[in-house]
């Protein structure tokens, strides 16, 4: 996952591509990489072929509208990835049917299929993610897609277990004592007493207050009329109110 986000913070992505066809794909993303000192201008040609022949033995798309082209040369001398967002999907053969949206290019040197497995594993968990792959059609710019990546985190990544103990503060720990907890947390809340009433005199609070008493009022007199028609009067709206209130 790391190399995939590094790849786009460091410009290896391309968004909204305009291309009908994989040889035009392949062309930009290879030409930006190109520009950008990634790959080698002498073997541009080498790496589209390369490119063209693998998708051409099998297809690489891999569902989800995602797919996955690679090639290895001995051309190149470290891994390179690229992430490609088309302006319309493309139709690649993938097996639940989907038009493919998303290309993640990989390169490499020969050696670089097996550090590539550990890149397919953490891609295809991306990619899986229907809120990622709905925010990553959205993005438009480089920062856009990098807080997409940034939110798939926090939903993905688990939560660091903090000790209970420590959250507590210490007002609020076992004391050992008779109303010991009691005891400290009225000490803990004493200095706050007079602000807490204080602070409510406000006229947002007081617009908050009469809407609640009439949002609860209303139903209570509403249903107090359908039980006292319902009753012959022995439950009523008064009766409803005191109900309501209690």
């Amino acid at each position: 996952m790391k190399q995939l986000e590094n790849a786009v913070r460091d410009g290896a992505c391309l968004l909204n591509l305009k291309a009908a066809d994989l040889p035009a794909i392949f062309q930009n993303a290879v030409s930006q990489l190109v520009g950008q000192g990634r790959l080698p201008a002498e073997h541009r040609d080498d790496i589209i072929a390369a490119l063209l022949e693998r998708e051409g033995s099998m297809s690489t798309a891999i569902g989800h509208a995602v797919a996955v082209p690679h090639a290895y040369l001995d051309v190149l001398a470290a891994p390179v990835v690229v992430f490609i967002q088309l302006a319309r999907p493309l139709n690649m053969g993938a097996p639940d049917g989907i038009p493919t949206r998303f290309l993640i290019i990989l390169l490499g040197p020969t050696g670089a299929a097996v550090e590539h497995l550990d890149a397919l594993t953490n891609i295809a968990r991306l990619m899986s993610d229907d809120e990622f792959r709905y925010e990553a059609g959205e993005v438009r710019t480089q920062q856009e897609l990098l807080e997409a990546f940034k939110r798939f985190h926090v939903r993905s990544d688990p939560i660091p277990e903090i000790d209970a103990e420590e959250t507590i503060p210490e007002s609020l720990r076992y004391s050992g004592r008779l109303f010991g907890g009691l005891i400290n947390d009225l000490r803990r809340r004493l200095p706050h007493y007079a602000s807490d009433f204080r602070d409510g005199l406000h006229p947002k609070v007081l617009a908050s207050t009469l809407f609640l008493f009439f949002a609860c009022l209303a139903p209570a007199v509403t249903f107090g009329g359908i039980l006292g028609v319902a009753t012959d009067g022995y439950i009523g709206a008064v009766e409803m109110i005191a109900a309501s209130a209690m």
